[in-house]
């Protein structure tokens, strides 16, 4: 009877751990630092002796993250590549590198790639293969099959080869890669490279030599394997900015220099990054039809915050169209003067001097505006310090559709005399005269003299002598004694500031 009990005990034991869920590990075709990568050390790298820092693989997308990290392999070669500081056979495999990493193996090769990888990220990648032993372990990267680097940056060293065999594509990417006197460091290639947006910068005058073999070296113009550093540098990419001159898009190519452009000499440079348009005895000239998009405007600004900064004597002219359309804000400063020029002719919505479809700000320098309609035309502007003469057409306006009337800070209206600002039904403010009618004259701002004393002619009929306020009462002739202010001296008006 126990006999029995026991027996059935057993096979119900055998019964229940057969039922139990299998939990095998996976093996995948990765080798890091000489250790396969496993559903056991994947999630943490690190695990592996010789790796630090963050290194992840997820069999998922098939992807090899490295966060800083750092892969150093120092075991001897068994000739089954466990020496090698990274060894793929999987397809497909993704390199995500992020902040500056490395893969050094001290006795071997330090990436053998038998299938496909693809770095990338914008990271960089140390890549050290053996500088000793035999030929066949010194190299830094050796692709059976397919590599792509994409956006990233590698730099690879060993002491025969720096980049191997294989197929290669190079993207937006920069590479260094240099390999031993004696071997190359970019050689024995399946077919020549391919770049996009890259290209090799040094040494000069490279070339790709098939040799006996059908493998493809990178030679010199005579025709020797390089085996000095070899320099991939990923092109610049065009930054387009939102600033117009003379009808051309201001770029990373011609910003420096403007007078690159057709229609502008002189001195004329963009620095996108305090974003300052700087004329320096410059001429801007455009001369092309209007397209309906403002091809041709003298100046067309949709940046925020533009410094146009003048030194000496400038001038902006459209033949065709208005002279400067700004749609964000513009600030005008410096000691120099432009004179800006608007067509004559044409269309009414071309015959501008400055359309301001935003801010602008006249600060300390001098403006002089022309043109066949409108001088000064909408949205809103400051004056600081500065002089202007703006004058439109006869049916037109020198100042007019404001969104607001302007501010002036030391400078004021000088000519014509008895102006104001009437705001029509479109809730737009224009100058007029003293009769309401629309000032098409040329209109003068004038910055105030630095002496801080101003003199304005006082429309009263009658001169007291001595020094009044506003309100007529009689202070001190002594103008030292009195706080910055407007003043009645001798039946004239006088500001005092600036002491």
């Amino acid at each position: 009877m126990k006999t029995r009990l026991l027996q059935v005990t057993l096979v119900t034991l055998l019964l229940t751990l057969t039922s139990l869920p299998s939990y095998a590990q996976e093996m995948y075709k990765l080798y890091i630092a000489g250790v396969q990568v496993s559903s056991d050390n994947c999630a943490d790298l690190s695990a592996i002796e010789g790796v630090t820092g963050t290194a992840s693989y997820d069999p998922e997308t098939n992807t090899l993250t490295l966060d800083g990290a750092s892969i150093l392999n120092t075991k001897a070669e068994n000739g089954w590549g466990s020496a090698r500081g990274l060894y793929n056979m999987t397809k497909g495999l993704t390199i995500k590198l992020i902040g500056d990493n490395s893969i050094v193996s001290e006795q071997s090769g330090g990436i053998a790639n038998g299938e496909s990888i693809t770095f990338t990220g914008e990271g960089s990648l140390k890549v050290t293969g053996t500088s000793t032993g035999k030929d066949s372990y010194r190299y830094g990267i050796l692709n059976m099959g397919k590599i792509t680097v994409q956006n990233c940056s590698l730099e690879v060293s060993a002491g025969l080869y720096g980049l191997k065999s294989g197929k290669w594509t190079f993207e937006k990417c920069n590479v260094r890669t240099q390999g031993g006197a004696d071997g190359a460091s970019f050689g024995a290639l399946d077919a020549e490279p391919t770049f996009t947006s890259c290209s090799i910068t040094a040494p000069s005058n490279t070339q790709w030599v098939k040799n006996k073999s059908d493998l493809y070296n990178l030679c010199d113009a005579e025709g020797k394997t390089v085996s000095d550093l070899v320099t991939i540098t990923k092109e610049k990419e065009l930054e387009m900015y939102k600033l117009y001159v003379a009808g051309v898009q201001v770029s990373s190519d011609n910003c420096a220099d403007l007078s690159a452009i057709e229609g502008v000499t002189g001195t004329a440079s963009y620095d996108p990054e305090t974003n300052t348009l700087t004329l320096d005895g410059a001429s801007i000239l455009n001369t092309k039809a209007e397209n309906g998009w403002g091809s041709a405007r003298g100046l067309y600004n949709m940046t925020k915050g533009l410094t146009i900064k003048l030194i000496g004597d400038n001038s902006i002219v459209s033949e065709q169209s208005g002279g400067i359309a700004n749609g964000e804000s513009i600030t005008f400063t410096g000691e120099g003067s432009l004179k800006v020029t608007g067509t004559s002719t044409g269309k009414d919505s071309y015959r501008y001097g400055i359309l301001n479809m935003g801010k602008i700000t006249v600060q300390n320098c001098s403006l002089e505006v022309s043109a066949g309609l409108y001088g000064l035309k909408s949205g809103k502007w400051t004056f600081e310090k500065c002089n202007v003469r703006t004058q439109g057409g006869a049916d037109g306006a020198s100042f007019g559709a404001l969104d607001a009337e302007p501010t002036f800070t030391s400078c004021s209206i000088t000519a014509p005399s008895n102006t104001q600002w009437v705001k029509n039904k479109s809730d737009l403010y224009n100058l007029c005269d003293a009769e309401g009618k629309i000032v098409s004259d040329l209109v003068t701002i004038a910055r105030e003299k630095e002496d801080g004393i101003e003199s304005i002619t006082s429309t009263q009929s009658t001169v007291p002598s001595g020094v009044y306020d506003l309100q007529g009462l009689r202070l001190s002739d002594d103008l030292r004694e009195l706080p910055d202010g407007i003043y009645i001296v001798n039946g004239e008006k006088v500001i005092l500031r600036n002491r």
